[in-house]
């Protein structure tokens, strides 16, 4: 196994995941949440408002979103090309970093 950074908190581990044991487990958290949250209050217009309402960041809101467990909730929500673009710009800016 190669040492890896995580793409949650950034500390140092060893795994096949792009994120340490302690943010998988928060991840897992978060989702269960964002899923919940979404089902109890429907989906906003556009993931800042999600973000905003649920109070989980933009940045792990729009990671959750690219998994396909939720493409059915993406498809509800509105983002801009522009916002889709620098997302994918930055998603990619750091895998780069992590494989360094």
């Amino acid at each position: 196994m190669e040492l890896k950074k995580c793409i949650r908190c950034g500390c140092f581990f060893t795994t096949e995941d792009n994120l340490c044991p302690n943010c998988q487990k928060r991840d897992d958290n978060d989702k269960k949440y964002l899923k919940s949250f979404i089902e109890t209050n429907g989906a906003p217009s556009s993931v800042q408002e999600l973000s905003f309402q649920s109070g989980l960041s933009l940045y792990d809101i729009n990671r959750y979103l690219k998994e396909s467990e939720f493409s059915g909730i993406k498809k509800s929500i509105s983002m801009s090309s522009n916002q889709a673009a620098h997302l994918d710009d930055q998603l990619s800016r750091m895998n780069k970093k992590e494989n360094l």
